[in-house]
């Protein structure tokens, strides 16, 4: 694998990692402990994807702009399956406890 197909295969789990996090922000069924590790890891993934607007000298978070059209709903799954091996710049993903039902659900959306 060449350098560029290795960032580009990155950068899929990244989008995907921020789908599942934004679906279980989304969900309301945060834990306690898990609310700063959910919010680091949607801040860590949005600056990695560069889904931020500098506005007053203050960067803003733009989750939202996430292209859900570029996301293969078996990516989602391969990132549920394996999300415990992905670590990011301050995300493990260890611990946080997705509901893979309902991320799956919404992933139904999701080209396939």
């Amino acid at each position: 694998m060449t350098d560029e197909e290795f960032d580009w295969v990155t950068e899929r789990m990244w989008e995907t990692a921020l789908f599942a996090v934004n679906r279980k922000i989304a969900s309301g069924k945060v834990k306690e402990e898990e609310k700063e590790r959910l919010y680091r890891a949607r801040e860590q993934l949005c600056h990695m994807l560069r889904l931020i607007k500098e506005e007053n000298n203050q960067i803003k978070l733009l989750p939202e702009k996430l292209k859900l059209s570029k996301i293969p709903r078996h990516n989602v799954q391969l990132f549920l399956q394996f999300k415990d091996e992905f670590r990011w710049q301050d995300v493990n993903f260890r611990e946080i406890e997705f509901d893979e039902q309902d991320i799956m659900r919404s992933a139904q959306v999701l080209p396939e």
